[in-house]
């Protein structure tokens, strides 16, 4: 859902930056007797409007560019993405103004020449390009907002599928434990308070609420044994318990347990969070 406040905002802008430019063009043409004709406001107003609609329009391509880029949540928008964004929203300004002073020119002018033309666009660009600018950044600002948001939802839709199904087979770890030695006693630990299993050179670290127990065994023995016990792999370093879970950020590649600890995801680990959901 669109962020009706940034809506509002942009709105709101642009409604002001029209009124304040009709306002500033009256004045200098009836300051400066520019034209022999008594143009009312209400004719700037028009005029103004019009160069706002075919902003819009022509800000359609980058709107689209930048909804797909940030939509896409399985990667981390680079450099290279940010500076396509950018050019693009250039290139449609710069093509906005164009059109806005070929239309003036044939509006306005009683002559059509290259060189008319060149001074329209000349005029335009210096009282249009800031204006169209923050508007078009407020706008890229509200895709951004607006597609976070909903990326945001579908991920915490992810995770609640994920935490009921480990609920349904929760009942399989109540009476499963693992026996780690420590010193001259053994510890029983329960499958259900352990968070998460960490790889530690050639021992692994089992991490419950209150502490972290090492225990002489691979990683990959563990994830066999536990696979049908609702621990999952997302990192070469991290076995996971789905109980635990409570945040997924595929784009930063982590995974966020109930107790707050950040555990890494890798993009394998993301695939297979991705498979149990589907």
């Amino acid at each position: 859902m669109i962020n009706s406040r940034i809506v509002l905002i942009l709105g709101f802008s642009i409604l002001a930056l029209i009124t304040f430019d009709a306002f500033q063009q009256k004045f200098y043409v009836e300051t400066f007797n520019l034209s022999p004709e008594g143009f009312s406001i209400y004719y700037f107003l028009k005029s103004h409007s019009l160069r706002w609609l075919i902003w819009i329009i022509g800000s359609l391509p980058y709107i689209l560019f930048a909804k797909k880029l940030f939509q896409n949540s399985s990667a981390q928008i680079s450099i290279e993405h940010i500076l396509k964004l950018v050019t693009l929203v250039l290139i449609s300004i710069v093509t906005i103004l164009f059109v806005i002073s070929y239309i003036s020119m044939l509006l306005f002018s009683d002559t059509i020449s290259v060189s008319i033309l060149s001074d329209w666009f000349i005029f335009i660009f210096f009282q249009k390009t800031i204006s169209f600018s923050l508007a078009s950044s407020l706008l890229v600002l509200l895709v951004y907002t607006a597609t976070t948001k909903q990326v945001i939802n579908a991920q915490w839709i992810e995770i609640k599928n994920l935490k009921e199904e480990a609920k349904q087979n929760g009942n399989s770890q109540d009476n499963q434990t693992i026996s780690i030695k420590i010193g001259n006693k053994l510890k029983v630990i329960p499958l259900s308070t352990i968070s998460w299993i960490e790889s530690d050179d050639y021992c692994v670290k089992i991490h419950t609420r209150n502490k972290a127990y090492s225990l002489r065994k691979s990683l990959k023995s563990l994830e066999k044994e536990l696979k049908d016990l609702n621990f999952i792999r997302v990192h070469r370093k991290a076995l996971l318990n789905l109980s635990f879970l409570d945040h997924i950020d595929f784009g930063f590649g982590i995974v966020r347990l109930s107790d707050k600890t950040e555990v890494p995801l890798s993009k394998s680990g993301a695939q297979l969070l991705r498979n149990v959901v589907s």
